[in-house]
């Protein structure tokens, strides 16, 4: 044994699995909690000695933690002073003078949409509301819009049954549209008495209809209302798109006319 080869002496966390769980401990221990305390820690073990790469190998074991939902990582500004600090780096911060007073205004404007909230001691963190429109890439107006939507149109079904319900489903909310109020009154008296009674839910009559027909509004601008107070521009949208639903692909690109139309 003694005049033999002596043997490897390599660490434990050289298996990706080990060095995961090790992080994941560091995490529940409260020992480290960003990127720079798992180096510190990592640097003064075994493997981190004979490893020149440990610092990639830990961040991507981090990564992987986080991608199974492992540990999450907080946000990357929580207080105002971190947005100012953020936004100073920016062009926009460079440019302006005022740009900490509209970084302000902001932040209270998502504060009153519901997209984030404060807590007692002034660190902002995400809701519900805010979590759903930076997950879908939509301005908090849209968010707001789509969420009373929902709340007011979904409580009461969905009608299966009814190619404009379907339709209505689909159709973005900041779409920009020019009506033929012809048409769309044309194609409004030719709904069903069940199809005219959900528009009549939304706000919709024809009454409103006929208004339109005659002073020929224009759907100029996202979430702009044309008929009644609320939001209608998804249902003109909507109810224009209904004629074609029953026709082939080829009638319909040389109706738009367009070049390719994919279904």
């Amino acid at each position: 044994m003694l005049a033999g080869p002596l043997m490897e002496c390599k660490s434990g966390l050289s298996d990706r699995s080990l060095l995961s769980a090790f992080l994941l401990d560091l995490v529940s221990l409260k020992i480290a909690d960003t990127m720079e305390h798992f180096g510190a820690v990592i640097s003064t073990t075994l493997f981190g000695m004979q490893n020149d790469d440990a610092a990639s190998i830990v961040e991507e074991c981090v990564n992987d933690l986080l991608n199974k939902r492992m540990i999450s990582c907080s946000a990357i500004a929580d207080t105002m002073e971190h947005f100012g600090a953020v936004i100073s780096t920016t062009l926009f911060g460079m440019q302006n003078d005022d740009a900490a007073s509209i970084v302000e205004e902001c932040v209270n404007d998502l504060l009153n949409k519901r997209m984030i909230s404060c807590s007692a001691v002034g660190t902002y963190s995400v809701t519900i509301l805010g979590d759903a429109a930076f997950t879908a890439n939509i301005p908090p107006i849209a968010a707001l819009a789509i969420n009373t939507s929902l709340l007011d149109n979904l409580s009461m079904g969905i009608v299966l049954s009814s190619h404009f319900h379907l339709i209505f489903t689909i159709i973005p909310f900041d779409i920009v549209i020019d009506v033929d109020w012809n048409v769309f009154y044309d194609e409004y008296r030719s709904l069903s008495i069940s199809e005219q009674k959900l528009l009549g839910t939304m706000g919709i009559q024809e009454k409103d209809l006929v208004k339109c027909f005659v002073e020929r509004p224009k759907l100029v601008s996202s979430f702009l209302s044309v008929i009644t107070g609320k939001n209608k521009k998804i249902i003109v949208t909507g109810l224009s798109l209904v004629p074609f639903i029953s026709f082939t692909c080829l009638f319909v690109t040389l109706k738009v006319g367009c070049n390719i139309f994919i279904f």
